[in-house]
């Protein structure tokens, strides 16, 4: 899943449920940094 800030700078209403979109979000985040803890490699995550 990806979310555009842009989108909703712009002034339009996230018609999402937030509460669910960010625990996916965060999950994902969390599989991106142990995957990269177990292959010792480097990443950058940018907000």
């Amino acid at each position: 899943m990806t979310l555009h800030l842009d989108d909703y700078e712009a002034g339009k209403k996230y018609h999402g449920e937030y509460g669910d979109d960010l625990d996916a979000l965060q999950e994902r985040l969390a599989h991106v940094q142990v995957a990269h803890i177990v292959r010792n490699k480097r990443a950058i995550v940018v907000f």
